[in-house]
């Protein structure tokens, strides 16, 4: 799936098991409750100098939905979440 800032507010669903998920891409919105926060990174080596590797994608699940958030669009989402409570994956 590609995510495009002209993307249309259709979800696509994703099957977990027996359970369906819906995912769309973040337009925006104010999220409630827990969010569960991942991140996915360009490809990088364990020994790799550089500091942090490039974010590609951010995934965030509410419970319910899942939403994918284009790379420009994440200073604003953490900026407009800041009082959120937030489970992260991968953080080390």
């Amino acid at each position: 799936m590609t995510i495009a800032s002209g993307m249309n507010s259709q979800a696509i669903m994703v099957s977990f098991g027996t359970e369906q998920v819906p995912v769309r891409a973040w337009r925006g919105e104010q999220l409630q409750g827990l969010l569960a926060l991942d991140c996915e990174t360009v490809a990088f080596e364990e020994n790799d100098p550089a500091p942090c590797p490039e974010l590609v994608l951010l995934s965030v699940f509410d419970g319910e939905v899942a939403y994918l958030i284009r790379r420009e669009a994440v200073g604003r989402f953490l900026s407009a979440h800041r009082a959120s409570e937030v489970e992260r994956e991968h953080a080390y």
